[in-house]
């Protein structure tokens, strides 16, 4: 139909395209006279083949040809306005169907990738699948291995005996006398994990001052403390704890080590290995045929005060208590003490700076107290508390006062430096006044304790040198 459409309007196109040449070769007054002929003519010669047509008096066809030109322009030009329609049409739905083809396209391809990663994360979380089954597979083969596992505390009653009495064999007069004594007696705790462990032994493996070794060597056994074999070994059952016998401090300034006498090399000189103070860094370890040996590295504080002895894990990191103590003698621990003003000299009153380290909990119910000193073994009681039911703030700190010490302005204007012999430990809410003499070093054993934290405690030494009081933690 589309196609009869189109050549009835081609036909239209040509007869208006001839009438458009006529009419341009003749003029159209012409073409009307010719026509008005051809109609006279007509009605003359054939009037039986066409018996009803009319006489054409005003013979006016020029205008007839007018507008036959305009109807055939007019349907030439919507002719070609449709064709133009058209053929834009079926562009543009060439266009939309390869937009729609590309699009279903890149649709099937995101599709496959999306199907091709969904394959690798099934592949991966098999694969993580398999391996987390080796490795449940594989745990009770680990759980039925055992292991040692060695430990230390101050905290620890198990690790820290006071009072306890301390046989001492003497050789006097070529016969051997027992001298009992009592002493803090030191122990490692020593647990299995995984199920009993026989055949366990403790060594000695190292002593060192100053960086100095002091056996030289020797690897000396340590016995435990219930061992019934004759060489201190024993079994650690799984749950039960064992206590490896380290060393005693004797009340009366001396250090024992745990070394049975039978075990002790002559080539060491054991009596006085400990005789200056300082600090020890001690080796030990723990060995057991059917299991690795454990190592446990401690520092030994010795400045020759029994009561003041400690023992710590040797790069045990301060900063992981709650509670923080911080001494000092720089501008930033003392205050001046302005009521009894002098020209000459200054009195200085010193504070712990004790901070707590959460950041999102205040600590509570805080208290600051003196232990002991190592200059007073006896006819003193202790504890001094220098501070009582505080609460400090997440992340703040207290100022507490606890040593008060006169120093000239200008020391090398005096006949002495030394403006004052004393130095006078503040305790609030008493009547006594705690004075120590600036002849010898002083180490304060300070602890501060809170509600729900572990205490924290610090060995503070004060010393006078050149009438300047030095303060700081040890």
């Amino acid at each position: 139909m589309r196609t009869i459409i189109r050549f009835v309007l081609g036909a239209i196109a040509a007869v208006n395209l001839s009438f458009i040449w006529t009419v341009g070769q003749t003029g159209l007054s012409q073409t009307n006279k010719n026509l008005c002929e051809l109609w006279a003519s007509m009605r003359k010669a054939v009037p039986e083949s066409l018996p009803g047509l009319p006489e054409y008096q005003n013979c006016e066809f020029e205008r007839l040809l007018v507008y036959g030109a305009l109807a055939a322009s007019a349907a030439i030009i919507s002719w070609f306005a449709i064709e133009v329609l058209l053929w834009a049409l079926k562009r543009r739905r060439k266009a939309s169907q390869q937009d729609t083809e590309l699009r279903i396209g890149m649709t099937m391809r995101e599709l496959q990738a999306q199907h091709e990663q969904a394959s690798a994360l099934r592949e991966h979380t098999e694969e993580l699948r398999r391996q987390r089954e080796a490795e449940q597979r594989a745990v009770p083969l680990i759980a039925q291995r055992p292991r040692l596992k060695c430990s230390f505390s101050m905290h620890d009653t198990g690790c820290i005996k006071p009072n306890t009495p301390y046989n001492e064999v003497l050789l006097v007069n070529g016969l051997q006398r027992i001298k009992q004594t009592n002493c803090t007696w030191f122990r490692l705790r020593v647990d299995a994990e995984g199920g009993n462990i026989t055949d366990c032994h403790g060594r000695l493996i190292s002593i060192k001052r100053g960086g100095a070794e002091l056996l030289s060597g020797e690897n000396p056994p340590l016995p435990f403390t219930h061992s019934s074999e004759p060489d201190g070994g024993a079994t650690i059952h799984e749950g039960v704890s064992e206590f490896l016998d380290l060393l005693g401090v004797l009340y009366d300034q001396r250090i024992a080590l745990a070394v049975p006498l039978n075990r002790r090399s002559t080539s060491i000189h054991w009596e006085d290995m400990f005789s200056l103070s300082g600090s020890y860094e001690i080796k030990v370890a723990i060995t057991a045929p059917s299991v690795a040996a454990v190592p446990i590295e401690l520092v030994l504080h010795w400045n020759l005060q029994p009561n003041t002895a400690k023992i710590e894990i040797k790069n045990q990191q301060r900063e992981s208590a709650p509670l923080q103590i911080t001494v000092g003698s720089s501008i930033d621990f003392y205050d001046v003490v302005r009521d009894r003003p002098r020209i000459n000299s200054l009195v200085k009153l010193f504070k712990i700076r004790v901070e707590n380290m959460e950041r999102s909990r205040a600590i509570s119910g805080v208290r600051v107290l003196i232990t002991g000193v190592s200059t007073m073994t006896s006819g003193f009681r202790f504890p001094w508390v220098l501070a009582d039911n505080l609460q400090i703030s997440a992340g703040d700190h207290e100022m507490i006062p606890f040593a008060k010490y006169e120093e000239w302005r200008e020391p090398e204007k005096q006949p002495s430096p030394i403006a004052s012999d004393t130095i006078e430990i503040v305790v609030p809410q008493s009547d006594r006044f705690r004075l120590l003499g600036i002849e010898e070093e002083h180490v304060l054993q300070v602890r501060c304790t809170g509600i729900d934290v572990p205490p924290a405690d610090a060995a503070i030494k004060l010393s006078v040198t050149s009438g300047r009081i030095q303060i700081e933690r040890i």
